[in-house]
């Protein structure tokens, strides 16, 4: 009776014959004779497809503008100097805020203190004004298929940071 797996003759004939070496090395051979202009063009390929999903998000981020003037202007350098310390500066206001408020209120018990100043940084944190923040139209993007749900969300999380818009730097 043959084993399920059956007897393999010519697998066995060629360990016998130690021709397992010889396809060894025609394989290596092959793999060493790569030709470098086809592994270029496949880079390039790769390279290509994913600029273009980058132009995709980025347009699609946007609002997809029809048209290279449509799209917003780049960040002007004031803004730029006010995104890259805003949260820096908010945060010294309200440190400075909650330690003088601390001095105000240094001759209340400790247990009173914690509380009014907990109560204060609720306070705080509930005021917080975000910036004014313009989001891009709502359009479906069928290069990348990316719910709106997600460019909404991504929106929140770039308000909720700062920035008062998405923009990119780019030139046409």
């Amino acid at each position: 009776m043959r084993p399920p797996w059956g007897q393999d003759a010519d697998f066995e004939k060629m360990l016998a014959n130690n021709e397992v070496g010889n396809n060894e090395e025609q394989d290596s051979k092959s793999e060493t004779e790569e030709d470098p202009t086809l592994s270029l063009q496949s880079q390039l390929i790769c390279e290509k497809r994913k600029r273009d999903k980058d132009h995709a998000w980025a347009t699609f981020m946007m609002g997809m503008p029809p048209s290279l003037s449509a799209y917003p202007p780049a960040p002007l350098t004031v803004e730029w100097d006010v995104w890259n310390t805003w949260a820096t500066s908010r945060y010294n206001k309200m440190m400075n805020h909650l330690e003088e408020f601390t001095w105000r209120h240094e001759g209340a018990p400790k247990p009173v203190f914690k509380q009014i100043y907990k109560d204060e940084v609720a306070r705080i944190r509930k005021n917080l004004s975000l910036p004014n923040f313009q989001p891009a139209a709502n359009v479906v993007n069928s290069k990348i298929n990316i719910p709106i749900s997600i460019k909404k969300a991504c929106e929140q999380d770039v308000q909720i940071a700062g920035f008062g818009g998405i923009t990119f730097e780019w030139t046409a």
